[in-house]
């Protein structure tokens, strides 16, 4: 059922999101529930650890950067282009103009496009980025601004040359798939953009 529900803060919303995470339960009732039930707990609290991490992020920064780009292009890089599509999908929502880039290769028909006054995010799992230092500048010829959205344990000194790094808590030796905590990051982002623009 759905519930309307006003926060007074933005740390009350972040408890609040990875607290309802642990609303449901397992029936205990034999070994296969007990199993669930104790993937299920080491799954919540990874993720509600991981919550807390992101929600030191300077969001506000973040906001003001989209708000000044006349356009915003997203590039997922592998498995990250479903995180690119969620990005997408977050941010038009919230009104921003905003475009996936499928691959470097429509990267480089498009690259003419994209303007200093754009917005380019580049998003990795990778422990470094595919793309070298010389072909990311080759092919953002306009300079716009650029940042690169990684894992934490990215090598910082193999990236090309971006205006801004964020870094996204990995999930090794955790049950939870690498990709939640990049989704996260994304929601929490956009429920605080969308929590502002509320007040």
């Amino acid at each position: 059922m759905h519930r309307s529900v006003i926060f007074k803060g933005y740390r009350e919303f972040i408890y609040e999101y990875s607290n309802d995470l642990q609303n449901c339960e397992f029936d205990s009732s034999d070994e296969n529930q007990h199993i669930k039930e104790s993937i299920q707990s080491q799954y919540f609290d990874s993720l509600k650890n991981k919550c807390i991490e992101i929600a030191e992020q300077d969001f506000d920064h973040l906001q003001e950067i989209f708000d000044q780009s006349e356009k915003i292009y997203v590039y997922g890089e592998g498995f990250a282009s479903t995180i690119a599509n969620t990005f997408q999908y977050r941010l038009i929502n919230l009104g921003y103009d905003i475009s996936i880039i499928p691959n470097v290769d429509f990267l480089q028909l498009r690259s003419q496009l994209i303007q200093h006054n754009d917005l380019f995010i580049y998003i990795s799992m990778q422990d470094e980025p595919t793309i070298d230092s010389v072909s990311f500048t080759h092919l953002l010829t306009h300079e716009p601004y650029a940042i690169y959205i990684g894992q934490a344990n990215t090598k910082l000194d193999k990236k090309p040359t971006f205006t801004e790094f964020y870094q996204i808590p990995n999930t090794k030796d955790t049950v939870c798939s690498p990709l939640i905590p990049f989704i996260v990051f994304i929601d929490l982002l956009a429920n605080y953009i969308q929590f502002k623009s509320q007040k």
